[in-house]
């Protein structure tokens, strides 16, 4: 018996492996019944998936014109003159397509000036309710403060060209004082007191003063072969291209070159540099008629002259407001890209095209300021002025004359008529 179960021990112990290869696990699927399968699936076709409807931007246009009051007329806001108590372009109503049919009550208010109810929209009212934040004004600088620094700064000047025994430095000084004096000039020649420094700025700048005098003398036509010609009496007065006022080119490229000098490396403002190369306004930004060219100053500010507006094949990718603004890109390319070449062409035309693209198409709809910027590169501040003149003149385009706003300041002109006239059309 004993050895039976050694032997069984034996046998247990030197038993091998089976040599059949065990298969992976893997998770269980049952099989497919096909009583509850559909045809098309029976039949081997695959089932599209249902796209899940989405709001475009149509449906959150407005449903109703207006609102209506309880006695049925319609609504109309005394202040901004909706025609709808809460915005509607404004609610956020998440999946729902149409608005609801409640009719908003207005805001009552009672204007203190007048003593009249107002019956106003939402925003105005809230906007009324709120109370506002007193503007912190900067005292403006006196007369007397403006004529101190003045006299000052002449005297300035005209101690330095007693030292330097140059009466071109006389103009040595900046005029500019608007809340606080500018003095670029006399800090420039002042090099933080060192005198070699100072007499050496003051006889470039003087010498500068000098040659651009001398220039500016010249014209553009050649004086000597008009005396040969001639010509005596009215008649040679009159030589065209402005009647001879037209500066030379000799002028014209000394200005260019030296003001880019005096700007950037010496730090002057415009009208220091104006009073030492002896130019004006007009001289950089009038354009000429008698050339095809545009002013002679280029614009070096904005994101027009730097390049760095948004391409117009690109705009409608962009997102502005709830209108969708931008859509204008598909739409109406040609004009977008009017709007955008008028507005780079001077600071006038730009407001003109602001001014279009703010008149409102629907009511109370008009561009947003974003697109607004995309296109034109104008700031939302200008676009913010040109929106409250249009308020203020009832959608009159267009800025005021500088002879008309003379007479706006109570300064004396001779050109009365011509704003009585301006104002009557």
């Amino acid at each position: 018996m004993d050895d039976l179960v050694c032997s069984s021990s034996l046998e247990g112990q030197g038993s091998r492996k089976s040599e059949r290869e065990r298969r992976k696990k893997r998770s269980f699927s049952p099989d497919l019944d096909l009583e509850h399968l559909s045809t098309k699936v029976r039949a081997g076709q695959t089932i599209k998936k249902k796209k899940k409807k989405t709001n475009s931007g149509s449906a959150f246009a407005p449903d109703r014109p207006y609102d209506k009051l309880p006695n049925g007329t319609p609504f109309s806001c005394d202040l901004c003159k909706t025609s709808y108590v809460c915005n509607p372009l404004m609610s956020k109503r998440g999946s729902r397509v149409k608005r609801s049919k409640h009719m908003p009550s207005p805001r009552i208010h009672m204007d203190p000036t007048t003593g009249k109810t107002l019956l106003l929209c939402n925003a105005c009212g809230l906007a009324l309710d709120r109370p506002k934040k007193p503007k912190k004004l900067k005292p403006l600088p006196s007369q007397e403060e403006k004529d101190k620094y003045l006299l000052e700064a002449k005297l300035f000047a005209t101690t330095l060209a007693a030292e330097l025994h140059m009466p071109e430095a006389e103009v040595l000084y900046c005029p500019s004082f608007k809340m606080v004096p500018c003095k670029c000039l006399q800090v420039y020649i002042d090099a933080d007191g060192n005198k070699d420094d100072t007499r050496k700025r003051g006889l470039e700048l003087a010498e500068l003063h000098k040659e651009a005098k001398r220039l500016s003398a010249l014209k553009f036509y050649d004086a000597e072969k008009l005396c040969e010609s001639g010509r005596k009496g009215k008649r040679a007065k009159n030589i065209g291209l402005g009647n001879g006022q037209k500066k030379s080119a000799a002028y014209e490229m000394f200005v260019l070159e030296k003001r880019e000098v005096l700007r950037k490396t010496m730090s002057l403002c415009e009208r220091a540099t104006q009073k030492v190369l002896r130019y004006s306004n007009n001289f950089l930004h009038k354009k000429l008629k008698t050339e095809e060219r545009g002013c002679r100053a280029q614009r070096v500010k904005g994101k027009a002259a730097l390049g760095q507006l948004i391409s117009l094949m690109e705009l409608h990718r962009e997102k502005c407001c709830v209108d969708n603004c931008v859509r204008m890109a598909l739409t109406h390319h040609r004009l977008l890209l009017q709007w955008r070449e008028r507005a780079a062409s001077g600071q006038q035309e730009a407001r003109r095209v602001l001014a279009e693209m703010l008149t409102p198409s629907g009511g109370v709809r008009s561009n947003c300021y974003k697109f607004i910027t995309w296109v034109t590169g104008c700031s939302a501040s200008t676009i913010g002025k040109v929106n409250d003149q249009m308020k203020q003149t009832g959608g009159r385009e267009g800025t005021t004359p500088a002879w008309a706003q003379e007479i706006l300041d109570g300064k004396p002109t001779a050109n009365l008529q011509r704003l009585t006239e301006s104002n009557s059309q």
